[in-house]
């Protein structure tokens, strides 16, 4: 079962990728007015109240320099806490959504 979730992940990443799935600073705005008021999980950089693959998605745009994340975004991306936004933090959320890391 976490082969197929995995697998699951990988595609949806590789299909994001090649769709140009993206996310503007500009879509976050009321979310962040929001945020303030309410308990987001750290790595919910689409700010929905859900930790899911398309936060994957859009840090791994971020990493790659396709996405450019708001300051709010990039305080959430830092899952690890290391001060550096990358593939590690990516990482943390995809085992986060598979249940590897809780």
């Amino acid at each position: 079962m976490k082969r197929l979730k995995i697998l699951i992940i990988i595609s949806a990443l590789i299909y994001c990728f090649q769709t140009g799935f993206s996310v503007s600073a500009e879509d976050t705005e009321m979310s962040e007015a929001c945020a303030s008021e309410t308990d987001l999980f750290a790595g919910d950089l689409n700010l929905d109240g859900h930790v899911s693959i398309l936060d994957v998605i859009i840090l791994n745009r971020a990493i790659l320099g396709k996405e450019i994340l708001s300051e709010f975004q990039n305080q959430i991306a830092d899952i690890n806490q290391d001060g550096i936004i990358d593939s590690s933090d990516s990482l943390a959320i995809m085992k986060r959504i598979v249940g590897l890391n809780q």
